[in-house]
């Protein structure tokens, strides 16, 4: 059974987020996940134990407030804003840095998820 859903998703996770005997969700696909959107995908494909797709975008144009995500907590604010803000460079003679920011957020995020921590707030 597939079932899509068309709904902001900081409402949806506050409806259904993990239920005991609740709808299993099988796989979390989230495409274009701007900003924090990404993180907390992977939080809740963390939460009910499933399988993710997640295509992050967008690094800090979304903020969902009060949430925070892991990886904020690995660096000081003034590091969380660099990395925001260099990952957003669209000069092509800047694409190196972008990349390498990108690949520093997702590392993060990818420890936080191994270890179990994408639930920090």
């Amino acid at each position: 059974r597939i079932e899509f859903v068309h709904q902001n998703f900081s409402d949806y996770y506050a409806e259904y987020g993990v239920k005991e005997g609740g709808n299993r969700v099988d796989v979390v696909v989230a495409l274009h996940a701007c900003g924090d959107l990404s993180d907390m995908a992977l939080k809740f494909a963390q939460q009910n134990e499933c399988d993710f797709v997640i295509c992050p975008c967008c690094y800090p144009k979304r903020y969902l407030a009060p949430f925070k995500p892991f990886w904020h907590s690995l660096c000081n604010e003034d590091e969380v804003d660099s990395l925001s803000r260099i990952v957003e460079l669209d000069n092509e003679s800047r694409n190196d840095e972008s990349r390498r920011a990108m690949l520093v957020i997702n590392s993060m995020r990818r420890r936080a998820f191994e270890e179990g921590c994408v639930n920090v707030e």
